[in-house]
């Protein structure tokens, strides 16, 4: 069910409607647990790490039970003398997970603790060795639902929240909880929740900065009202006043309705403040004013306006730096940084690759409508040790990049992208002997390979007549995955 805002009504005659459907998604209010409760309610999944360091993911769906042993039915299956035949089980039950030793003889680590004979509780980031084998408890809230985004200004799109291409093809993951990173902001998320404290939170572009802000709305007493969105850097400074603060009828040419504005849309909700830093410096003056008085008016108005909106900034940039070149005002740092929440980039959270790119490849294979692949070990060795200078949004590509390529169901490293296993090729000259159609033997090794992948192509291509169907049956591809070649390779005709 989703909690209608009873503020929603038809505009009267003459108004523009509020911008936000301030409708939100309360799947996860009917069963709550006590506040300050840190383990998100949502999917949960085992990423499995055996004794090579190889990571697969388990997804846990109410009643799943995962049997950990040396027998060969365990779904964790660890071939080693400390381990006994039925060692342990995780199982679900509704929003709990839980260890169960099962008498074994040498104990479960959790968390460092040692567990025998006996039941444990389990939240998100635990960490359960067996032998050789770790397993880490990772547990998303469910993804957000996406507000209705006011109507963009003509000749631009409106922004999709980050991360998301839209409000179909978003992460999915929602509010990971698997690396010990995640695990204190997720803590502080919860403490946040329960304040009205205006907080900035500070992120790389990708981080999941605007993930981290819903969350912070989702688990606060404002979760039935509106969550409304408003990137400052998706809109020219003519435009942002209005956009903020709405304006009345006839206040400027080309006003010919009232215009609410997102801060009166966030009413009983949250307003988030995406890239605050992107603000011009005088609509600066005008934000602070609002955050100080918690009243506004329209363009063109005279009545002020009550405003019960909590208030969350992101921003990817260094704001301190920002008020010493004189670019941000500090008197509006201050009053936005009553607390500051970093999220840490991917390469800080690398116990969560693995099950990021577990559910990217289920997203990206059920929009193309087969069958999800697996990642071979190799290939999830190679996503965990990049270092993600693109974060979330890298990965998601990588990801699906892989997917696209993939035969058989596995993708191995072969499939995925060159910037991300270390083979960008620099760029050939027309002159060189590359571009002329021959490898070059003295070339770059990722240059040389793409040369001659192209050229067996073009091969096939001519001995099939062009028909590209056969032609990829010639290579031992499918012709999806010959279509990206042909694409990649400019050679479509």
């Amino acid at each position: 069910m989703a909690a209608r805002d009873p503020r929603r009504q038809a505009a009267p005659p003459g108004v523009e409607p509020p911008p936000v459907g301030a409708e939100v998604a309360t799947e996860l209010d009917a069963d709550e647990g006590a506040p300050g409760e840190r383990t998100p309610q949502g999917q949960a999944s085992l990423i499995v790490r055996a004794g090579d360091g190889a990571a697969r993911v388990i997804d846990l769906a109410d009643g799943d039970v995962v049997a950990i042993g040396r027998a060969p039915e365990s779904a964790v299956c660890v071939d080693d003398a400390r381990v006994s035949r039925h060692h342990a089980r995780v199982a679900r039950r509704g929003h709990a997970l839980a260890l169960v030793d099962l008498g074994s003889r040498n104990g479960t680590s959790v968390n460092g603790a040692v567990v025998r004979g006996a039941e444990r509780a389990l939240a998100g980031g635990d960490v359960i060795r067996v032998g050789p084998a770790e397993l880490v408890v990772a547990i998303a809230a469910p993804a957000p639902v996406a507000p209705v985004a006011p109507a963009a200004p003509p000749g631009s799109a409106p922004a999709a929240p980050e991360g998301q291409e839209g409000p179909s093809s978003g992460f999915g993951a929602g509010f990971v909880v698997a690396d010990e990173a995640m695990v204190k902001v997720f803590q502080v998320v919860q403490r946040l929740a329960r304040a009205q404290t205006t907080v900035l939170v500070l992120g790389e572009t990708g981080a999941g900065k605007e993930v981290v802000s819903e969350q912070i709305h989702r688990a606060s007493p404002r979760a039935g009202g509106p969550f409304v969105r408003l990137s400052c850097a998706a809109l020219p400074e003519t435009l942002l006043e209005s956009e903020l603060f709405g304006h009345e009828k006839a206040a400027f040419t080309g006003a010919d309705r009232r215009k609410i504005g997102y801060f009166e849309a966030a009413q009983g909700g949250t307003l988030l403040l995406d890239e605050v830093g992107e603000l011009p410096l005088a609509m600066q003056a005008k934000l602070l004013r609002v955050l100080e008085t918690r009243r506004m008016a329209r363009i063109g108005g005279t009545q002020e306006i009550e405003l019960d909106v909590r208030v969350v900034c992101a921003t990817h940039r260094d704001l301190q730096a920002e008020v010493a070149a004189g670019r941000f005002r500090q008197d509006l740092y201050y009053r936005i940084s009553t607390f500051v929440l970093r999220v840490p980039p991917l390469r800080e959270r690398r116990a969560e690759i693995a099950l990021l790119a577990h559910r990217f490849a289920h997203q990206v294979a059920a929009r193309m409508g087969e069958p999800a692949p697996r990642l071979a070990p190799a290939a999830m060795q190679v996503l965990e040790a990049h270092a993600w200078p693109g974060n979330l949004r890298e990965l998601r590509n990588a990801v699906e990049h892989a997917v696209v390529l993939a035969e058989g169901g596995v993708i191995e490293v072969e499939h995925l992208p060159a910037s991300v296993t270390g083979g960008d090729a620099a760029p050939v000259s027309a002159g060189s002997p590359v571009s002329a159609g021959a490898p070059a033997e003295g070339g770059p090794m990722p240059a040389r390979l793409a040369e001659l992948e192209k050229k067996s192509i073009e091969e096939a291509l001519a001995a099939e007549g062009n028909n590209q169907t056969r032609a990829a049956k010639r290579l031992g591809i499918s012709r999806r995955a010959l279509l990206y070649k042909l694409d990649k390779y400019n050679l479509r005709r």
